[in-house]
Formats: structure tokens, sequence, C-alpha cells
């Protein structure tokens, strides 16, 4: 850790393991998708020492997204897509103060978000 002005510094480590599919079905329809899943732990923490081994702020510990589009002409003219997608994010902590467990700790909880797109 250091201190950077009067803010303090914490240090983080991750372990992490990722896969992607990219898909072109047709000439006009792709799909894409991947996940990742992560183990990430605070490994310094000066202001907070308490807090060493847990996960970070603002860190999901698993992640994944699909996604499709499209493309497609008008009156001949090429160029147009539709699409749509799904993202999907873990729990995200807001911070870490509880030592053994989810008590006490602000976070946002799991969320899926569906996306469309025309263009």
């Amino acid at each position: 850790g250091s201190l950077l002005g009067d803010v303090p510094v914490f240090s983080g480590q991750a372990t992490t393991a990722r896969a992607d599919l990219n898909l072109q079905t047709t000439r006009a329809w792709q799909i894409e998708a991947n996940f990742t899943a992560q183990h990430a732990a605070l490994i310094d923490n000066p202001s907070s020492p308490a807090v060493v081994g847990h996960q970070p702020t603002g860190v999901s510990s698993h992640i994944a997204n699909l996604w499709t589009t499209y493309a497609f002409s008008i009156g001949g003219v090429p160029g147009f897509q539709i699409g749509g997608g799904l993202s999907y994010r873990g729990k995200i902590y807001g911070n870490v103060r509880s030592i053994n467990s989810d008590v006490g700790k602000l976070h946002l909880p799991t969320r899926l978000l569906m996306t469309l797109r025309v263009g």
C-alpha cells in the first residue's frame, strides 16, 4: 500500500477465467457470448487492515453477456442492423466492512439487463 496525498491506496489481486464465443451463423446473423469468473481479493489496505482478503468494492465475481445482431438492407440499401442482448452481473459490494458475512455490507444485487438495438 501507499499514500497518494491524503487518499489511501489499496492493492488487490484476481484470479480470472474467461470464455468467448463468436458465431457467424449466416452472412447476416452473428451471435456473441462471453463469460468471466474471477476471485478478487484485497491484499493490502492501510486504512482498514481487517478487510484484507475480502472482495474489493465494485468488483463482480461473475459476468456474462449474450448478444445477437442481424444485418439487412432496406430498398436495396445495405448497412442496417437489428440486435439484442442480455448482460448478467453478479453481486457487487459497495463496502467491505463485515469480516465474516454479508451483514453490514452495502451491495448491488445480481442483475440481468436486456438491451435492444436498431440502426
